[in-house]
């Protein structure tokens, strides 16, 4: 399939909407050679482990030789009692995407406003209750916090509730 994706994809034109369906295609086949842990942190990342190399100063590249770079995701979903697909996944952004990307950027751009900020879906009870939930109840299809959402639609207004995912 990589031998006909591939081609087709890159031919696309280049698009400068937000999260264009070129931007998505172009990610979704820079994942397609690695297994599926690998898979979903080069989605997340701006650049695939090939070209992070090119990046490196020479002094970094021999410093970084025969580590993988997707050592932290195995640590991580080592521990996972789990063998579903989705709640490792689920680990590795709480441990890694979360306090290294996004909970760091909305510190940063709530503390430059004088803002206090607080994450009430991070409580650890909470968090701990969500992992263990069946992964048929956490996604219909292709939508994802789909038990949140249920549970909500009635209480919030569908204007909020059935708006998409805004960065």
């Amino acid at each position: 399939m990589d031998n006909i994706l591939r081609p087709l994809v890159n031919r696309l034109p280049v698009a400068y909407d937000y999260f264009s369906f070129e931007f998505k295609a172009k990610k979704f086949i820079s994942g397609l050679n690695f297994s599926e842990l690998e898979r979903n942190q080069v989605w997340l990342g701006s650049y695939p482990p090939a070209e992070q190399s090119k990046l490196f100063s020479q002094d970094m590249r021999v410093l970084t030789k025969g580590i993988n770079p997707f050592d932290p995701i195995y640590e991580i979903t080592g521990s996972v009692k789990s063998s579903d697909l989705i709640a490792q996944i689920l680990m590795t952004d709480i441990s890694l995407y979360l306090p290294g990307d996004i909970l760091t950027l909305v510190d940063r751009a709530s503390m430059s406003t004088s803002l206090e900020c607080r994450v009430p879906f991070l409580d650890q009870e909470l968090v701990e209750f969500a992992v263990n939930i069946p992964t048929h109840l956490k996604l219909k299809g292709t939508t994802s916090k789909y038990i949140l959402k249920k549970s909500m639609e009635k209480i919030l207004p569908k204007a909020i509730s059935k708006r998409k995912k805004v960065g």
